[in-house]
């Protein structure tokens, strides 16, 4: 079976992670199990514009893969239709 496109895939949420300070969904993308946190979900920090945490977090991502250390699970924006 071939992996399920991530990025434009039917996401299904399975239920909410509410030890989590945002909202935040475990889900499914065919067989793939992923974590969904939708921006207005976020709640705003003192030190950072509201509605960018997700794209700090894509930033983490990208900067763990580009240094080789590899702490960070996959990490992408979508839009959910």
């Amino acid at each position: 079976m071939p992996a399920p496109d991530l990025l434009t895939g039917e996401l299904i949420l399975i239920g909410r992670i509410t030890t989590a300070s945002n909202a935040t969904f475990l889900g499914s993308i065919g067989d793939t199990t992923v974590v969904y946190k939708p921006i207005a979900g976020e709640k705003p920090l003192w030190d950072f514009p509201d509605g960018r945490l997700a794209h700090r977090e894509v930033a983490a991502y990208l900067v763990s893969e580009v240094l080789g250390w590899n702490v960070v699970p996959r990490t992408w924006l979508r839009t959910v239709r």
